[in-house]
């Protein structure tokens, strides 16, 4: 008794942190170590994501790493409005579901050990919730050993409320951050087997080559939401009368009984600051990797995100003419990284305060915010640069 009295006190000396309402228009930072392909995997509804992103998108990542996570409130009617169940007469059921989702589904990490054994470790998201019908707020803690993935953002992606809130499907939420992290390369080649295991798809029958000689299709389908082009098909069967390895077409969106595009690319392209198309390549005569080709939307939406692509297509500009005019310059304009194979090189650009300066009075912001903004990284002896 006396030491869960103790318990109670310590808990009550948490520090409180209410959110009164969502900024749809400020972005939730999600750490790219969330999205590590074959080492982290995790799986939500569509709105345990929702509320995942709401996490991330009021935590303040400049707290030191040694603080402990507050305690924090979230105006419930804030909370409704956001999950779009404002007017839901089940919306404390549909609340309470999406919470129990994101603290059962926890996320999972597999590491290989120095000794060639695989290690599993299954972190929590949650430690508690508590809401009620008559009070205003929803009150969360979240749980201090997922501090590394939501607080460490060496690098992360931005990704923002008035997209991801359009996505309307699981598949849609899980890949949105994925293909929103690669989408400046233009493509991501990514093989089928790892996508299977990292939706936790490798042991279902229906999407295992084992028992279910459709498998691949079906995953096409249903978890891509896309099927054979015509191009595709007639050069599939050319390369194989001829031999040789298929060129890769683009494939065609599933379509409803309208005709209308649905599924999971189709809905990114629909719904978010990205679109995005696929082809399937083949290994002799089975599929084995999809390529995901990507871009961003040329729309009203995203004035702000061209805005910023902008200046840093300007930074570059001005480096460009700097190099070709001094022989001598020690800008290092492109080093090797260990990237994924469609990644053969980074180009590095070094910025002067003065070009910072100028620019962020452009935008009508300060130096440090647009330095936050551009993600700008900074050298030991005090450059600041960026990765390209």
């Amino acid at each position: 008794s006396k030491e869960r009295n103790n318990m109670s006190k310590e808990e009550d000396k948490k520090e409180l942190v209410l959110i009164e309402n969502f900024n749809n228009s400020k972005c939730a930072r999600v750490s790219q170590d969330l999205y590590a392909l074959n080492r982290v995997r995790f799986r939500l509804n569509v709105h345990g994501y929702r509320l995942l992103y709401a996490i991330a998108q009021n935590l303040d990542t400049s707290r030191s790493a040694d603080l402990e996570f507050p305690e924090y409130g979230y105006d419930l009617q804030a909370i409704f409005e956001y999950l779009g169940i404002k007017d839901n007469g089940r919306r404390f059921e549909v609340l309470d579901n999406a919470l129990k989702n994101l603290g059962e589904n926890m996320l999972t990490v597999r590491e290989v050990k120095k000794t060639g054994g695989i290690r599993w470790s299954g972190y929590a998201w949650l430690t508690k919730y508590q809401f009620s019908s008559d009070e205003k707020y929803l009150m969360l803690r979240i749980n201090e050993d997922i501090k590394p993935f939501l607080m460490k953002l060496k690098q992360y992606t931005l990704v923002r409320p008035q997209d991801y809130l359009n996505l309307n499907s699981e598949y849609q939420n899980w890949f949105y951050p994925y293909l929103k992290n690669v989408v400046k390369l233009g493509q991501w080649k990514v093989s089928i087997e790892d996508l299977k295991f990292a939706l936790f798809l490798e042991n279902t029958d229906s999407y295992n080559l084992e028992t279910n000689r459709n498998a691949n299709n079906n995953f096409f389908k249903r978890v891509l939401g896309i099927q054979i082009s015509e191009k595709a098909k007639i050069e599939n069967l050319k390369a194989t009368r001829e031999k040789r390895k298929p060129k890769l077409y683009e494939w065609d969106y599933t379509t409803d009984r309208q005709g209308k595009p649905n599924g999971t690319l189709a809905g990114i392209t629909e719904g978010t600051d990205i679109k995005v198309t696929a082809s399937v390549e083949k290994t002799g005569r089975a599929y084995t990797h999809i390529i995901f080709y990507l871009s961003y939307h040329n729309n009203k939406r995203l004035d702000e995100l061209k805005a910023v692509q902008e200046i840093e297509k300007d930074f570059g500009a001005v480096q460009e003419r700097q190099k070709r005019s001094n022989k001598t310059s020690d800008i290092k304009t492109i080093v090797q990284e260990n990237m994924p194979e469609i990644i053969p090189s980074v180009r590095l650009v070094y910025y002067t305060d003065f070009q910072i300066e100028k620019h962020a009075k452009e935008m009508k912001m300060s130096k440090t915010l647009f330095i936050e903004q551009m993600r700008l990284k900074r050298t030991d002896d005090g450059r600041y640069y960026k990765e390209f």
